[in-house]
C-alpha cells in the first residue's frame, strides 16, 4: 500500500494550516485542480441550444408566446437543472435517468397528488421517450438531459395547467420548479463543497505530495 506523506507531524500541519489560511488562498490555476473545467455561461448557452434542438416541447405547447416563455424560463434555470440532472443520472444509469429513478425523483419532490398519480408519471415518461428521429445513442427507456426538461414540462402540465391551477405553461413550469423540483430535489451542493472543502491549500498539498502514488 503506498505511503501517504504527512509532511511533518500533526501539530506542524495544524500550525501551517492556520498560517496559510490567514495569509493566502489557493490559486487553482497552479494547483493540482488546474485541469478542472468550470461551467461558463457560454457553455450553458451551447448546451441548452443543443438540447432544445432535440426536444418535443414545441409540440406540447401550441401557443408560440407561451412556448417561448417556457423556453426562456428553462434557459434561466438551466445551470441548476443541469446539476439536478447529473445528480439523478449518477444514481441511475449515467449519463441518463432510467424509468425507476425518474419515478423516485418525482415522488421525492412530493409531486404526486390527485392530478399526478404514479401511472401518470409512467405515461409521461413513455411520451417523453418517443423520438421524432430514431437514434441509437438515445436509449428508449431512459431520459437524456433534454428529455428531462421535457419530462418536467409534461409533469407541470398535468399537475397545474390541465386542472386550471395555472393559466399558462410558463406559470405551471415555474410553480413546479419553485415548489417541488428546486425545493426538494436540489440538495447536492457540489460546487460549494469544492470551493469550501476541496479546493484548499491543505488538500492541494496532500495531493501534490502523493501524486506519484495516485
Amino acid at each position: 500500500m503506498p505511503h501517504i506523506s504527512q509532511r511533518g507531524n500533526c501539530s506542524s500541519i495544524c500550525e501551517s494550516s492556520e498560517i496559510s489560511h490567514a495569509t493566502k488562498s489557493l490559486q487553482k490555476e497552479t494547483s493540482v485542480f488546474r485541469e478542472w473545467r468550470e461551467d461558463t455561461e457560454s457553455m450553458f448557452s451551447s448546451c441548452f441550444a443543443s438540447d432544445t434542438s432535440h426536444w418535443k416541447v414545441q409540440r406540447l405547447i401550441k401557443n408560440p408566446d407561451d412556448f417561448l416563455a417556457v423556453e426562456a424560463l428553462l434557459r434561466k434555470h438551466f445551470a441548476r437543472l443541469k446539476k439536478i440532472f447529473i445528480v439523478q443520472a449518477s444514481k441511475s444509469g449515467f449519463p441518463t435517468i432510467n424509468w425507476i429513478n425518474s419515478a423516485d425523483f418525482i415522488r421525492d419532490c412530493n409531486v404526486l397528488d390527485g392530478n399526478v398519480i404514479q401511472t401518470t408519471v409512467d405515461r409521461l415518461f413513455i411520451a417523453t421517450n418517443q423520438e421524432l428521429e430514431k437514434s441509437e445513442e438515445n436509449p428508449a427507456n431512459a431520459l437524456e438531459r433534454y428529455e428531462f426538461m421535457e419530462f418536467v414540462t409534461r409533469i407541470a402540465e398535468k399537475k397545474f395547467k390541465e386542472p386550471k391551477i395555472c393559466k399558462t405553461y410558463e406559470e405551471a413550469v415555474e410553480k413546479l420548479l419553485e415548489e417541488h423540483i428546486f425545493k426538494l430535489g436540489d440538495k447536492e451542493d457540489w460546487q460549494e463543497f469544492r470551493d469550501e472543502k476541496l479546493w484548499t491549500i491543505d488538500v492541494n498539498d496532500v495531493f501534490e505530495a502523493n501524486l506519484a502514488d495516485l
